[in-house]
């Protein structure tokens, strides 16, 4: 079977916990994205020490950023997973 191929006979619980875990990621990747952007945009700004400055300044707090919510994504679906679905 290949890899991304749909399963014809989901559960609602299935398709429901789907749903979840896409938005968990969605959620996941933001909480990176949009905090290094930031902070990427004000170094440039701020610095002179071009992107490469701007870079080193912007990549620690939006990786811990990320780890944070990283972790707390991971508590919801098992949460969601067991609690909510009862599976």
């Amino acid at each position: 079977m290949p890899l991304f191929q749909k399963k014809e006979n989901q559960t609602d619980e299935e398709k429901k916990l789907a749903v979840v875990l896409f938005w968990l990621f969605v959620v996941a990747i933001f909480s990176w994205v949009l905090p290094f952007t930031v902070l990427f945009l004000v170094g440039l700004v701020q610095q002179s020490l071009g992107a490469g400055g701007a870079i080193a300044t912007a990549l620690v707090p939006s990786v811990l950023t990320f780890a944070v919510s990283a972790v707390l994504c991971v508590i919801v679906y098992l949460a969601y997973k067991k609690v909510v679905l009862k599976i």
